[in-house]
Formats: C-alpha cells, sequence, structure tokens
C-alpha cells in the first residue's frame, strides 16, 4: 500500500468535508420520511435517500483513493460530484 503524501492543510480539509457529508447522507436514513419530504415538496422521499447513498460515496471518494495511492485521480472527480450535489441542494432549496 502506497500512501501518498500531500498537504496537511489539504488532508485536514477532505477529511472534514468527508465527515460532513458522511453525517448528511446517514441522516438521509436515520430522519422520519415525512421529514425529509414535507407534503408539497418537490422530491420524493427516494430521491432524497438516493442522494444520501451519493453523499456517502462522495465522502469515502474523498479520502480513500489519496489514502490507499490506488487512482488517486478519483479524489478530485469525487469532489466534482459532491459539487454538483450541493448546487443541487440550493436550487431545491430555493425552488421551496
Amino acid at each position: 500500500m502506497r500512501i501518498v503524501r500531500s498537504n496537511p492543510f489539504l488532508w485536514t480539509l477532505q477529511v472534514l468535508l468527508a465527515a460532513l457529508f458522511v453525517f448528511a447522507g446517514g441522516a438521509k436514513f436515520v430522519m422520519d420520511p415525512a421529514q425529509m419530504a414535507p407534503p408539497g415538496a418537490p422530491v420524493s422521499v427516494a430521491f432524497i435517500q438516493f442522494i444520501g447513498v451519493c453523499e456517502i460515496l462522495g465522502a469515502i471518494g474523498l479520502i480513500v483513493p489519496w489514502l490507499t495511492g490506488i487512482r488517486p485521480q478519483l479524489t478530485p472527480l469525487a469532489a466534482l460530484g459532491l459539487i454538483v450535489i450541493m448546487i443541487g441542494a440550493v436550487v431545491v432549496t430555493v425552488m421551496t
């Protein structure tokens, strides 16, 4: 196993962001479905849970490729995917 050395600030930021997205994604499975998608919401509970899975996988993608040294070029792609999720979250928030 080869650990890629990098900037400690970048690693700290990646770990904090990964923890945030794991928490947010996990909360989508623990919360009551009525709380996640109140009546009149533009998205379904299934879609919200799909976003939760994407957030958890994106968090894993922020850490694991660089940590293991296996295909570390996937880390920026995971970050890009999480940016798309956050843009979608802003759009849905503005719609409601």
